[in-house]
């Protein structure tokens, strides 16, 4: 973004999607030029802001070599399948760690350079689980889509995020991922048409159903020597104790003590 203070005004200019250019004018008025038209949005109308790249951080990931492997594979873009994948265990196995591992992976490979869009789903919540309405919505801010544009209806609204991941799709794929999903029900309006596109969901459960196809890895238990450098890990890094241990703690015996 670019800006200069002249007599009468303050104007900036930032390049957006594609080849527009968008000038702020004024405070409330900015101008999109594109190759053949110019529109001039008046307050609180124009371009909305995006969060396309919204990954958290990932973590180190220990004795996962094999499921990484396998997720990569399903996520390129270029490769066959469903287009969808659900990483399933126990809870804190490190299913979420797994999945932002393969998912920066993935981005550092070049793929997915359209977008990487999260949505925590908190299926397993005691004060309730996102619904799928819900998650779709805060998708589609994270597109770039208004509030006051959001159609009325669940099925407007899904038509309209596939119609965007479509546009989309002419620049590049788009991964979505989607973390902690109890139901397919959550997950079946985040599901892309395009197969370029990925979903990428974890889960406790091994989530199927009807007109959701998706690929599952079950994610296991560590093998000890992959949980004893995980706990040197924790211990020498001081790194997310909780987290750390819980995947340790179900490889001991019931009458071994444990943090």
């Amino acid at each position: 973004m670019s800006g200069s203070n002249g007599p009468d005004r303050t104007f900036q200019q930032a390049t957006a999607s594609g080849q527009a250019r968008v000038n702020q004018v004024g405070r409330d008025q900015y101008n999109e030029y594109t190759d053949n038209s110019t529109t001039v949005w008046g307050a609180g109308s124009g371009p909305a802001p995006q969060a396309l790249v919204a990954l958290p951080a990932a973590v180190g990931l220990v004795g996962r070599d094999t499921p990484a492997g396998e997720l990569l594979d399903v996520l390129d873009p270029s490769g066959p399948g469903t287009g969808v994948v659900v990483v399933t265990g126990l809870a804190g196995i490190g299913k979420t760690a797994l999945a932002l591992h393969a998912a920066h992976q993935a981005r550092a490979r070049g793929w997915f350079s359209d977008g990487a869009l999260f949505v925590h789903l908190r299926g397993y919540d005691q004060a309730g689980p996102v619904g799928g309405d819900q998650a779709l919505q805060a998708l589609l801010r994270a597109l770039g889509i208004r509030d006051d544009d959001l159609p009325p209806t669940v099925g407007e609204q899904q038509g309209l995020y596939r119609s965007e991941l479509a546009r989309r799709a002419q620049d590049g794929p788009v991964l979505i991922v989607a973390d902690d999903a109890s139901t397919t029900a959550q997950l079946l309006p985040l599901i892309p048409a395009q197969p370029e596109h990925r979903l990428l969901a974890t889960s406790r459960d091994a989530l199927t159903g009807p007109g959701f196809p998706a690929r599952l890895i079950g994610l296991s238990q560590l093998e000890t020597g992959s949980a004893a450098d995980l706990l040197t890990d924790a211990v020498v890094n001081r790194s997310r104790p909780g987290r750390i241990f819980a995947p340790i703690c179900r490889n001991l015996s019931p009458f071994s003590p444990c943090w």
